[in-house]
């Protein structure tokens, strides 16, 4: 992954400065030059930077610097998070289980007020609920006592690049109490993350 840090140099215009850049870290919560640093050489007091080979689903602390000849001075820390990779590689196959790893970027999206929302479970204590995995031990469950009106709460996974795929196929298993109230699964997708649903 690729982040663009833009930064700027206050009261830099007597100084004689001989490096300056971006220094980054994983582990280290004041990073400074001797962790991860990337240089420019754009002249001027602004500059952007990539950092680049990022890992995915990581936090970073980031802090702008700029060097003299006998001093090293430093930025604002941030801290910044990395998107999620990708899915890519196929057949792609998800489990709900304690050691899955494909779902650790799995995030929901709902309304503000929506209290119902996914878990990934091994049983449940609702009367006549599914309290059973397919297969396996674990799965997604979500529960509402909601009668009237509509709430939405989406289960979203990471971006799954199906251009590789000549004829992508979604295969997945589906159960649901019976009860007089029945809940409306759909499939939603959209094609950038910028775009609807």
């Amino acid at each position: 992954d690729t982040v663009n840090v833009a930064a700027t140099i206050s009261n830099g215009s007597s100084l004689t400065i001989t490096e300056k850049g971006v220094c980054y870290s994983s582990t280290n919560n004041i990073p400074t030059i001797s962790d991860n640093a990337t240089t420019t050489s754009v002249s001027g007091n602004a500059f952007n930077v990539n950092l680049l080979n990022l890992t995915p689903n990581t936090y970073y602390y980031v802090r702008a610097y700029a060097k003299t000849s006998n001093y090293t001075g430093y930025g604002e820390i941030i801290k910044i998070k990395t998107p999620c990779a990708s899915y890519s590689n196929f057949p792609l196959l998800v489990s709900f289980e304690e050691n899955e790893t494909n779902i650790n970027c799995w995030n929901q999206e709902c309304g503000t007020f929506i209290a119902n929302k996914w878990d990934f479970v091994d049983t449940v204590e609702t009367s006549g609920a599914i309290n059973s995995a397919h297969s396996g031990n674990r799965f997604a469950y979500i529960h509402s006592d909601w009668t009237t009106g509509t709430q939405t709460v989406k289960l979203v996974t990471n971006p799954v690049n199906i251009s590789v795929l000549s004829q992508p196929i979604l295969k997945f298993y589906h159960n649901q109490k019976n009860n007089y109230y029945q809940d409306v699964l759909k499939v939603y997708y959209k094609t950038s993350a910028s775009s609807s649903w």
